[in-house]
């Protein structure tokens, strides 16, 4: 009995020790006021530096895996982000377009940018840069699509989609 209590009396601290200061703490925590502070509110929630860098590390990774085996330059490198996206998509708990997008763009920038160094430092090769980018914007963000809907069919109760008149 007299754990029982202690254990109760543990709980009543904790319950108390919980409220309104807590409370006021978090709202001068939130990076100041005005826009910044809204800013940084609002940011903070968009995306996570540790799933950047993951998206970053399997986007380079499907770059030189594909981008070095297949001889077709800026096609056969979105053709590695797309796998890499892919994984991603497939494994990830949550959603994460946003870090998925930017490390694929950035990595299709960047690759465009080494593969055409000489273009790009001496002639107009900013515009194959740009697309470049795009080109890997787009496909990281399909494949970390085609990813999570392939996470869904998979993880999805089956008995959800069978009901009267859908097959056995």
């Amino acid at each position: 009995m007299s754990e029982r209590d202690s254990q109760i009396q543990r709980d009543v601290s904790v319950d108390v020790g919980v409220g309104i200061d807590e409370e006021a703490d978090s709202t001068m925590d939130d990076g100041g006021s005005g826009i910044t502070g809204w800013l940084r509110g609002k940011l903070g929630t968009l995306g996570s530096s540790r799933a950047l860098i993951i998206s970053l590390v399997l986007t380079v990774a499907g770059v030189l895996l594909l981008g070095g085996l297949l001889p077709f330059g800026i096609v056969s490198d979105a053709l590695g982000i797309f796998v890499a996206a892919f994984l991603y998509g497939t494994l990830a708990g949550e959603q994460r377009y946003l870090e998925t997008s930017l490390a694929g763009g950035i990595v299709g920038g960047v690759w465009a940018f080494l593969g055409n160094l000489v273009l790009t430092l001496v002639g107009p090769g900013v515009p194959i840069v740009v697309v470049g980018a795009l080109v890997g914007l787009l496909a990281s963000a399909s494949g970390h699509y085609f990813g999570r809907d392939l996470r869904k069919g998979l993880t999805q109760d089956l008995d959800a989609d069978s009901g009267p008149g859908r097959g056995p």
